[in-house]
């Protein structure tokens, strides 16, 4: 039986998920990514038990899911490479980059442009590293934490590019 759904933003984001080894996660908080007056995506955060303290999440080292459901009506891979740039550089200091290229490089190998209606996971399990997945077909597996904590950095870090979205993933409203 489907788990209950919260709509956000005329979305339905499930209230939790089942990874394939039967762990189950919690949403912790979803919102909508907004680029100017313009709705990106609406973003989830999935975590074992709820939490709203950003830098225990981004040092907890358990199985995460952030999921990214595409409101845009098509985002090209250049924009999305420049973006995820973008958000690495404000949210981490150039030594850590610099350690995560050949990760950072391999991630955006693995970009697919994206149209409304896609949806986008990045799971993080201990022991395997984060899985991309884009509408249920897994494009890769980047061993380690270090990528995922990366790019949950940018939703969660101090610059976060939608303030909003980071609230909202935090379960703050």
């Amino acid at each position: 039986m489907p788990a209950p759904a919260r709509t956000v933003a005329g979305v339905e984001v499930p209230e939790e998920v089942t990874l394939a080894d039967g762990t189950v996660l919690r949403l912790n908080g979803a919102g909508v990514r907004r680029k100017l007056f313009v709705k990106v995506y609406v973003g989830a955060l999935y975590l074992p038990r709820p939490r709203s303290d950003p830098a225990a999440i981004l040092a907890a080292d358990e199985p995460q899911r952030v999921e990214m459901r595409i409101l845009y009506r098509h985002i090209g891979v250049r924009r999305m490479r420049g973006t995820w740039e973008e958000g690495l550089r404000r949210n981490h200091p150039p030594e850590r980059l610099e350690r995560l290229r050949p990760d950072i490089e391999r991630f955006y190998a693995a970009i697919r442009p994206v149209r409304r209606g896609d949806l986008v996971t990045f799971t993080y399990r201990p022991g395997e590293g984060m899985a991309i997945v884009h509408n249920g077909r897994r494009i890769d597996v980047i061993p380690g934490r270090g990528l995922f904590a990366a790019l949950l950095g940018v939703w969660l870090g101090p610059s976060p590019p939608d303030e909003g979205l980071k609230r909202a993933m935090l379960g703050r409203q």
